[in-house]
């Protein structure tokens, strides 16, 4: 019986690694799988991926060998394509395989892929990369075939693209220069690209062009929908699925809904405006991490997936599982080794920190996420996504992100050119957005268009229509919080979009009044900004920093941790207050700390944005606690031992007066809102519009080639 307190291992047959071993794929190079996982097979689970074309007698000797070779409990094998519909939580669609050496396409319909409809061409992405080396000779580059294929099928993967409409993107490059860019060897030779980033991988579609007598990609999904049976069809072009590594370029996904829409309107002796308008809807789904996406199961296992036991292959025919089979791509690392008392060194700062609040890395992008193990928030906001377009290491590491969103084919049918780009930096913000959310255990707050931040009805849509992005590349509403300015329009569409089950994350507060208006509307998170209300007042010296203070406090008299009355941090401690003790749903996340003193001010706030430098001065700051030398054993608390500052039962103990408590209306809320809050509001939005901007018209430079 398999043991299901271990993880099963994935091993994808179709892999290049994989298929060295003994019958195209057999047993024999498991022993390096397993050994590179570092687990033993006896006792796991093995899922198989197998290529379609996999022979009965193949299957046969692989559970021979399973079972009897190395001893696994459990074997669950199907077809690369039924698991590429798995892994998006679909049983029916096209899958499009573009591999190294060829493309396959696969009707699937209720989970069984329809034989006598597959179809499949040898040309594939080495093939691409033979166009471009040969494309560069022609242009004078002494290139010799053997030595710079893998050079050049490097800079294929880095700097190749489709064009979604070839002739135009044609005269683009022959008039201009704003296509080409510049790829070195790894020799130190330089290599100028311009048209031939688009020319090398047109072979998918266009495999005449090397001479190769292929249909294409395109009508090779044509041809193989057409083959499926009529009442199958529909289906089919509504749910194309692009796999593997030859796909991955971007405008991949456009350029095949633009070519398989025209070849339906040729085939229904229509133009393609007419097809448009009768409704067919061609759709292709081009996840980001799409390369091994039949392997990847474990982003949303099967709901019932038959495993075949050893017993039941000399017993009864095998059951169906009800419960989910537990998938893994790597081996689950071992526990931590206890640690006595007395052995354990004592805690940084940051670790006591932790203890009492969720710390979220202000710059996902840096190296210093390595201080903290497991991030528990990130942001993908337009500020965020202009930082990876302007850094070089940044933007390689997401480029393919942003260059999916340049082609995504959608923004095609919007309605102006301002829209569709529009929609394309949202998709951007989505794509990026899903890769923070590998290296976080909580959710990516998402920023909604802040251009919409005086409409209520603007706010929502750009709101639901994120949400059914992410839910395109299959990320669910429960790991995204959608950023929004805290104006009483966005408070408002804060309020109707939690109704609707839709987290929000209210930003630009930076008044007791925003915060109050958004608890009482029931959002998910509140961020007062701590650095920006501090510098205003200290722009404005002659105003009373803490009104419910004692005079000398509030004219800026220090205190009793040798600064002066941070009006800041007092925000946050009202907030925190006034939401647990009246709103205890809502959470307080506080940002622009610029001092270690200040965190450790704030311990006990539900949220605390840090930065690189606060957090590196926080981990290399160490403190007593957890430390043992013999001598407190009767001690509560060793001395330095950090305590919350903020906690529930202060919460209880402060004091609100009856207007601080009072229901708001846009009336009061406009007349409460006070002199720093409406200025710094006012500020803020027009700093995000500002960056809204800037960031599409550099999009918009992108689209047109720009690198």
């Amino acid at each position: 019986m398999a043991d299901l307190d271990k993880p099963a291992v994935v091993i994808d047959q179709g892999a290049s690694g994989i298929r060295a071993g003994r019958s195209q794929g057999g047993c024999e190079s498991w022993h390096s799988v397993f050994q590179a996982l570092g687990v033993g097979a006896e006792g796991r689970r093995l899922l198989i991926c197998e290529p379609f074309g996999t022979s009965a007698h193949q299957r046969k000797e692989r559970l021979e060998l399973a079972f009897e070779e190395h001893r696994v409990s459990a074997v669950f094998m199907q077809l690369q394509p039924v698991l590429t519909l798995y892994a998006l939580g679909l049983l029916t669609g096209l899958v499009l395989d573009c591999g190294e050496m060829g493309c396959r396409a696969a009707p699937v319909i209720d989970g069984y892929v329809l034989p006598h409809a597959f179809k499949s061409q040898a040309v594939g992405g080495r093939h691409v990369a033979a166009r471009l080396l040969d494309l560069l000779r022609r242009r004078g580059y002494a290139l010799s075939r053997d030595t710079s294929l893998a050079a050049v099928t490097a800079a294929k993967e880095k700097l190749c693209y489709l064009a979604v409409d070839r002739e135009a993107e044609a005269k683009l490059a022959r008039e201009t220069t704003v296509g080409v860019t510049t790829y070195t060897l790894p020799d130190g030779h330089r290599l100028r690209l311009g048209a031939e980033r688009f020319m090398a991988p047109e072979v998918l579609f266009d495999p005449q062009v090397m001479g190769l007598e292929a249909p294409g990609l395109a009508q090779l999904a044509h041809d193989a929908i057409q083959a499926a049976d009529i009442d199958c069809r529909r289906a089919l072009y509504q749910r194309m699925v692009l796999a593997g590594g030859g796909s991955l370029f971007p405008g991949c996904s456009a350029r095949l809904a633009k070519d398989v829409r025209t070849l339906h309107a040729s085939l229904a002796g229509v133009t393609s405006a007419e097809a448009g308008s009768k409704k067919m809807k061609i759709n292709v789904d081009a996840v980001p991490r799409r390369k091994h996406l039949g392997s990847m199961l474990t982003l949303n296992p099967p709901r019932h997936c038959p495993a075949f036991s050893a017993g039941a292959r000399k017993g009864p025919r095998p059951t169906v599982r009800s419960a989910r089979l537990a998938v893994r791509v790597r081996a689950t690392q071992a526990a931590d080794a206890y640690i006595s008392p007395s052995s354990r060194t004592a805690a940084t700062e940051l670790q006591a920190l932790e203890r009492f609040s969720e710390i979220v890395p202000d710059v996902l992008l840096s190296q210093t996420l390595q201080s903290v193990e497991a991030p528990k928030a990130a942001t993908s906001s337009r500020g965020v996504l202009a930082g990876i377009l302007s850094s070089p290491s940044s933007f390689g590491r997401y480029k393919f992100a942003v260059e999916q969103a340049r082609h995504y084919d959608r923004a095609a049918q919007a309605s102006s050119p301002a829209e569709a780009a529009s929609l394309r930096v949202d998709k951007a913000l989505v794509n990026v957005g899903s890769m923070f959310l590998e290296n976080v255990s909580g959710r990516v707050s998402t920023e909604v268009d802040p251009r919409a931040h005086d409409s209520e009805e603007a706010l929502v849509a750009r709101g639901q229509s994120l949400i059914r992005l992410y839910e395109e590349v299959g990320v669910s509403r429960d790991r995204v919080v959608l950023r929004i300015p805290a104006t009483w329009a966005g408070i408002r569409a804060a309020a109707a979009l939690e109704a609707e089950g839709i987290a929000t994350h209210l930003v630009l507060v930076y008044g007791f009044t925003q915060g109050a208006a958004a608890a009482q509307a029931g959002v998910s998170v509140i961020q007062p900004n701590v650095g920006a209300v501090a510098d205003w007042y200290k722009r404005h010296p002659g105003v009373i920093k803490n009104p419910k203070g004692p005079r000398e406090a509030a004219l800026a008299v220090a205190d009793e941790y040798g600064e002066s009355v941070n009006p800041g941090l007092v925000l946050v401690e009202t907030l925190y207050h006034y939401v647990k003790r009246f709103h205890p749903k809502t959470r307080i996340m506080a940002s622009g700390l610029r001092t270690k003193a200040e965190a450790l001010r704030l311990a006990g706030c539900d949220y605390l944005v840090v930065g690189p430098r606060v957090l590196e001065a926080l981990a290399a700051a160490a403190t007593l606690e957890g430390y043992n030398d013999g001598l407190r054993a009767d001690e509560d608390e060793a001395p330095g031992e950090l305590a919350p500052a903020l906690t529930p039962a202060a919460a209880q103990a402060h004091d609100f007066s009856d207007q601080e408590t009072a229901t708001l209306d846009r009336a009061l809320f406009e007349d409460r809102l006070g002199l720093a809050a409406r200025e710094l509001l006012r500020e803020g939005v027009a700093r995000l519009i500002g960056d809204a901007e800037r960031l599409e018209a550099y999009f918009l430079n992108l689209a047109g080639g720009q690198e």
